[in-house]
């Protein structure tokens, strides 16, 4: 099917199955977990498509639920950054090197972990600016990797960690950030390659593990405290950054 043999369909049905169950328990992973393995399947920019379309969908199935939990000054500022990054990203999407491209999303996402054991705080009396600023840099960084890779949500993440919010903030915030980023980096990658018949056929192969993974995702969210959620952001974050390298040194080998 599509060309890949059945052993690898079953390997992205549970990548899918994984990123789906995380996205939903702490409003990041699609991007980071699947992308990557999908990227590896299928290669060039279907993937990308592929990714940023299954990912949309849990976000707009989660999203509405989780209104009231969201931050929406955090929400503003990210939204505000995204819009500046996204037209970036399209260049990067349309001409960069699949190895380039990989190895430059596994650095800024390595140097966005090393942030949350190393933050940096605001100088006394400069904690508006700080949260306005930082807020609009996340977005500008989640709207450039969000239309290359479909991976907005590491940066916004740490961000809205680093801020202090709770783990039902950042997944509220998240997930409805993505509505923005993710629908409009669709978008443009849309006007740009069309929607090619393959994209649909294998996001509707996937589209059922995704079902699998939000069933999970939302049983696992009331299980998780404040501190496991850290951890398990952090688990995923370097996580991504391997399987990214990983990818990488595949692409300079072929």
């Amino acid at each position: 099917m599509f060309g890949l043999p059945f052993e690898m369909l079953l390997f992205l049905c549970g990548a899918t199955v994984l990123a789906a169950t995380l996205q939903t328990a702490t409003g990041i992973g699609f991007g980071l977990i699947a992308g990557p393995f999908v990227l590896m399947a299928i290669q060039g920019r279907d993937a990308i498509e592929v990714t940023a379309l299954l990912s949309l969908l849990i976000t707009l199935v989660l999203a509405p639920k989780l209104l009231p939990d969201v931050n929406r000054r955090d929400l503003v500022n990210l939204t505000i950054g995204c819009a500046v990054g996204l037209p970036a990203g399209l260049l990067v999407y349309l001409y960069a090197d699949a190895f380039y491209l990989k190895l430059g999303a596994a650095i800024v996402i390595l140097m966005v972990l090393g942030m949350m054991f190393f933050p940096i705080r605001a100088a006394a009396g400069h904690t508006g600016k700080f949260e306005r600023s930082g807020g609009v840099l996340a977005g500008v960084a989640a709207g450039v990797l969000g239309t290359c890779l479909a991976m907005p949500g590491p940066v916004a993440a740490v961000f809205l960690v680093r801020q202090g919010r709770g783990k039902a903030v950042v997944r509220a915030t998240m997930l409805t950030f993505f509505v923005f980023a993710l629908g409009a980096a669709l978008a443009l990658q849309v006007i740009v390659d069309g929607l090619p018949t393959r994209v649909m056929e294998v996001s509707a192969v996937l589209a059922p593990a995704c079902i699998v993974g939000l069933v999970m995702g939302n049983y696992l969210v009331t299980r998780v405290s404040e501190k496991a959620f850290q951890r398990l952001l952090q688990v995923v974050l370097a996580g991504t950054v391997l399987s990214l390298l990983v990818s990488s040194y595949g692409d300079l080998n072929l």
